[in-house]
């Protein structure tokens, strides 16, 4: 009897939330309320409220908890939840760039940037992307061009270049992230940056940008002078 009335409690309060999220949107809630309400949609008939505080306390924020690894949080939630809990990021990821799509004419450095910062989103490693244009600045791809571990990531020199002329690219840009780091080039971005320049500018493609990433703030080293 007992059991059955927790039952009709947690049915009763979930049944509140989402008509409370269909009114207000998920915009009056607070953190703990946003993961709470999340993982109704994983675990049926436990607790939420409280697995919630207990994520919270654990990884110390809202983005701590998606940033955390799948199994620190299979540890609280279990495996269903978990998968959930880290599809968030990499939907929010792919909505950003479909948003944007391809074809786009990006012709400022500021344009550029806040494009390139999309495939940044969630991730704890360094990785570096690789844009390329057409003539007109019409955005013809975006490939992966390394991955690393938190602070490093390696250019690739030889595969950039592939990757350039085998997208017929006439203009690319450069773009890597400093995970949970400050936007701002250190001294091996600087000489790595003046180098691929040179690089690119035998094989007659001009280097427009090299943009840094930290969280979602960037900064362009055209604008910042070392790029000319």
């Amino acid at each position: 009897m007992a059991n059955e009335k927790s039952k009709n409690i947690h049915a009763g309060h979930r049944q509140r939330v989402k008509e409370r999220f269909d009114k207000e949107g998920l915009g009056a809630f607070a953190d703990h309320a946003v993961l709470e309400f999340l993982l109704f949609y994983a675990i049926p008939q436990r607790d939420t409220n409280e697995l919630a505080h207990t994520l919270l306390a654990n990884f110390g924020s809202l983005s701590g908890v998606f940033d955390a690894k799948d199994y620190e949080l299979e540890r609280f939630v279990g495996k269903n939840a978990a998968r959930l809990i880290k599809l968030i990021l990499p939907i929010s990821k792919r909505y950003y760039i479909d948003r944007e799509n391809f074809s786009k004419i990006l012709s400022t450095t500021k344009e550029v940037g806040a494009y390139a910062r999309n495939y940044f989103v969630g991730d704890n490693e360094e990785k570096i992307i690789l844009m390329s244009f057409d003539s007109k600045m019409k955005l013809l791809n975006v490939s992966q061009i390394a991955e690393g571990s938190v602070n490093s990531c390696e250019i690739d020199y030889r595969l950039l270049c592939e990757v350039a002329l085998r997208n017929n690219a006439s203009i690319v840009a450069l773009a890597h992230n400093h995970p949970g780091g400050i936007a701002l080039p250190s001294p091996e971005d600087v000489s790595a940056t003046k180098y691929l320049a040179e690089l690119l500018e035998n094989l007659q493609i001009t280097l427009f940008d090299h943009i840094i990433v930290g969280n979602r703030d960037f900064v362009s080293m055209r604008d910042s002078g070392i790029i000319r």
